[in-house]
């Protein structure tokens, strides 16, 4: 990303009436020892946010009370009600775990937007533009963004400000100059992401913004190396992996100069979870002309509709920040939901509903009851059925039952008959035959009542085990509202207590110190090398043309003082040391006239003509040092 900053050499200023104004802005961070004090900030004046104390309330709402409503209270290990889903109660646990985390990172019910995309393909441009940030974020070709940084949209932020997470998990205060600090790391050498876990700028914004309720993320170009960064061990890759995973949306963003969707872009979106929005935003748009970018578009939809037709693509536009236009395709190019206020509301209608945790564990449990609501209507059903069945059955084996004792007391009846009346051979033959008729037909009607009674005893078994299983799963249901309305109840009060400690904690964070608005000749009289850095860092910068009462302009005052620190700072930013200050002299002769030998060579080393620009000798220069004179007067 370009720098904004940067020294400006003046090499006309050395005429003998004095310095001719400019400005010289820099990032003090590009110098080790203020990345360094930056670094010692964020280690150390993080205020951290104990969310053990909200997640033991969880616990003990689970563990101590409604798990053990799931046993048999005269047997520990007996399940008496079940689930639909058998890791239901545990799976919601730990969601609601891991949600009280989260509010605690976070304690706005935002949408988080990921803009994502390949290396220097306008991102931070376009954030910087529809957050109205101005030139916040670094944009250009030096890549930064090796930590996410997330800008959190919302009515409720009263004031604009900048956070970080350290290491430990500790906030700390930190100031637009953080991100500056980040890009000018491989000048400084003092890597300061290698301590922060984020980046959070808070921008407060009224209802009616499009924006409000939004947080965006910064991602880093994903095929900016391959290697990983030495800030945060982690590849370009796996960091805008990582936020497009923990997003409710993505805005993918492809530099039109490229004309197309790459390979590479494909294979990123298809990471993407199926029902995320995506919108692919090819940026600088003015680039081209509206007809080249029309082809553009045309093209890009015909690869959506080809290579990512499984994704939630909702829109594929190309946008200008600087005209603030957009353009989606020759039927729609005046329509005004392609513009990009409009397209954030299409995404947060869409996500609407998802992003508050409590919402998330109301929809979980909200399923288990429409399952179990849904198993109760099958369950009456069954049972209505088995009734039928069972009540089909009764009256069949009643009357089986009746008509066999009626056969049989009809042959006994025979049968006594003939024992009474007949004695003969013959009648004592036909009654043998008789008895073994009435046998045979005891052992039948035995056997066919018995199977009667079990395809009877089967249908009541079945109406029991029915009967049995509604009401258990009646007794669950009931169980899922009254946790429902608990559980919520709980979660509502810990949200609202986790976010009055969390913006009370917040106020406490301890300010960057940014030199307490010392103007810069206090600062080198004082020989405060970082405040005389914030000095070129705030603002315009330093006016190297200004002087102080005496004449001395900073460069010829800093020689004055015999900083070395200082001219070494004017030496690396190319300022040019022979400019005079309105007493005359330029650096080198205020170095000779106080006699500081190191200065002298410091600056010879760098710039041997400047000794050129002297109008008189070394020794006159020399001897003109006020101290020398004051010695003679008491000789």
């Amino acid at each position: 990303m370009a720098s904004r900053l940067g020294g400006k050499r003046a090499t006309s200023n050395t005429n003998r009436r004095g310095p001719i104004p400019f400005y010289v802005k820099i990032n003090k961070y590009e110098n080790p020892q203020a990345a360094l004090n930056l670094i010692s900030h964020i280690c150390t004046k993080g205020v951290s946010f104990d969310v053990s104390k909200y997640a033991d309330k969880v616990l003990s709402f689970f563990d101590d009370d409604w798990s053990k409503r799931i046993y048999d209270p005269n047997d520990s290990e007996k399940v008496v009600i079940g689930f639909n889903n058998r890791s239901f109660l545990n799976n919601l646990k730990r969601d609601c775990l891991s949600h009280v985390h989260d509010i605690a990172d976070d304690p706005y019910d935002t949408i988080d937007i990921a803009v994502a995309g390949g290396f220097s393909s306008g991102k931070s441009s376009l954030l910087n533009k529809i957050v109205d940030l101005q030139d916040l974020l670094p944009t250009g070709v030096q890549p930064v963004s090796v930590v996410n940084t997330k800008i959190v949209c919302d009515k409720e932020i009263n004031r604009f400000s900048i956070q970080g997470r350290n290491q430990k998990g500790e906030n700390i205060a930190l100031n637009a100059d953080v991100l500056d600090c980040i890009q000018h790391s491989s000048k400084s050498k003092v890597f300061v992401a290698s301590v922060l876990q984020s980046i959070t700028i808070y921008k407060p914004v009224c209802k009616k913004n499009p924006i409000e309720g939004i947080s965006f993320i910064d991602t880093p170009g994903y095929n900016n190396a391959v290697s990983k960064n030495r800030e945060n061990g982690k590849t370009d890759k796996e960091t805008s992996l990582n936020a497009i995973n923990n997003s409710d949306a993505v805005i993918w963003c492809i530099d039109i100069e490229s004309g197309t969707i790459s390979e590479a872009d494909i294979q990123m979106l298809n990471n993407v979870d199926k029902e995320k929005p995506i919108v692919i935003l090819f940026t600088q748009m003015d680039k081209k002309n509206d007809a080249e970018v029309l082809s553009i578009l045309r093209k890009a939809k015909k690869i959506v509709a080809k290579r990512l037709n499984s994704l939630n693509v909702i829109k594929v536009i190309a946008y200008s920040r600087d005209e603030d236009r957009s353009l989606s395709s020759l039927r729609d190019i005046l329509i005004k939901k392609n513009r990009i206020p409009n397209i954030l509301k299409t995404i947060k209608k869409r996500r609407q509903g998802t992003v508050n945790f409590i919402r998330d564990v109301e929809k979980t449990i909200d399923d288990e009851i429409k399952a179990s609501e849904d198993n109760i209507i099958k369950l009456e059903k069954d049972r209505q059925e088995y009734v039928k069945k069972k009540n089909e059955w009764y009256p069949k084996l009643s009357q089986d039952k009746e008509m066999t004792t009626n056969d049989l007391k009809s042959i006994e009846s025979v049968e006594d008959f003939f024992r009474s009346n007949y004695s003969n051979k013959k009648s004592k033959d036909f009654l043998e035959k008789i008895k073994q008729i009435h046998a045979n037909l005891s052992v039948y009607t035995g056997s066919y009542i018995e199977k009667r009674k079990e395809n009877y005893n089967y249908w009541a078994s079945l109406l029991k085990e029915t009967v049995t299983k509604k009401n258990n799963e009646e007794k669950c249901l009931q169980f899922l509202r009254e946790l429902k309305c608990s559980l919520l109840s709980l979660l509502n009060t810990l949200k609202l207590d986790i976010r009055s400690e969390y913006f009370n904690i917040n106020r406490n964070l301890v300010d960057l110190n940014d030199g307490g608005g010392i103007d810069i000749f206090s600062a080198i009289r004082l020989g405060d090398y970082n405040r005389f850095l914030q000095c070129f860092n705030d603002g315009d910068g330093v006016n190297i043309g200004q002087t102080n009462k005496d004449g001395y302009t900073p460069i010829t005052f800093a020689a004055k003082e015999g900083n070395n620190q200082m001219i070494q700072f004017y030496i690396d930013n190319n300022i040019d040391l022979s400019i005079c200050d309105k007493r005359g002299y330029n650096a080198f002769e205020t170095a000779v006239i106080n006699h500081y030998q190191d200065l002298c060579d410091l600056m010879l080393s760098k710039e041997p003509s400047i000794k050129d620009f002297c109008d008189k000798s070394l020794d006159e220069l020399a001897s003109m040092n006020t101290f020398n004179q004051w010695i003679k007067m008491h000789q």
